[in-house]
């Protein structure tokens, strides 16, 4: 069994090193199966590229590499990363490692119990949180809209900490158009839900410790539009 790892990057100079580090030192102590970190690089314009190359040359292939994509938005770089390496589950995590890294191995046990889709989830009674009011309530806004349009029981859409086997991947990912900013999250979990794919919520330990980078209202106005666009979709027939 082998999972694909994928970290999207985009001007990440200042913790790409240490995190990469991070990552590989943890899987190294998990033996029940193969993996490989792929750094999915979009359009840089620090030294990130550089120390990506640095880190190329410290770790064998086998384990890590990175590709440089042409993709405009976290989703599209994680979506293209995806299926750019062939693997029997796919996982993908933000560059700062806002999720403990000590949930890897309960996303892989949920999918080998035959879940379609795991993921991490910060609004679970048992899941260690740290984030601002004001990020809480836009979150817990966002994602109680989204359930109720689609009658989705799902709490958390957009924790950056998601994993899925190659039948989600072959079966909706492929379907999954919507991709500015980091909405394909939402996107798939609706599909997933639609079509009756296993969905698990795990409770995580997160930590929001850096400046988000991305601007609240251009998002916020980006992902509305997004939820419409895919109620409409779905109720006209245009996904296969």
């Amino acid at each position: 069994m082998k999972l694909l790892i994928v970290i999207p990057a985009h001007n990440e100079e200042k913790i790409i090193e240490e995190n990469v580090n991070k990552v590989i030192d943890f899987m190294k102590t998990q033996k029940d199966y193969s993996w490989h970190l792929l750094i999915g690089e979009n359009g840089s314009s620090d030294e990130t590229i550089k120390i990506l190359d640095k880190l190329s040359k410290k770790y064998a292939r086998k384990i890590f590499s990175y590709k440089s994509l042409p993709a405009r938005s976290k989703s599209e770089a994680i979506k293209r990363a995806w299926f750019s390496t062939d693997a029997d589950f796919y996982l993908h995590m933000d560059a700062d490692l806002s999720t403990d890294l000590k949930h890897i191995p309960k996303l892989v046990n949920g999918l080998s119990e035959g879940y379609d889709l795991v993921i991490g989830s910060r609004a679970m009674k048992t899941s260690e949180v740290e984030k601002s009011l004001k990020r809480g309530i836009i979150s817990f806004c966002y994602n109680l809209l989204v359930r109720v349009l689609f009658s989705l029981n799902v709490k958390d859409l957009q924790c950056g900490f998601k994993a899925i086997n190659k039948r989600t991947l072959n079966e909706i990912i492929k379907q999954t158009k919507y991709l500015s900013e980091g909405f394909m999250d939402t996107e798939m979990l609706i599909l997933s839900a639609n079509k009756g794919f296993k969905i698990k919520e795990i409770p995580v330990k997160w930590k929001d410790d850096r400046k988000s980078k991305f601007n609240i209202a251009r998002v916020t106005t980006s992902f509305l539009k997004n939820i419409l666009n895919v109620k409409r979709d779905l109720i006209l027939g245009r996904y296969k």
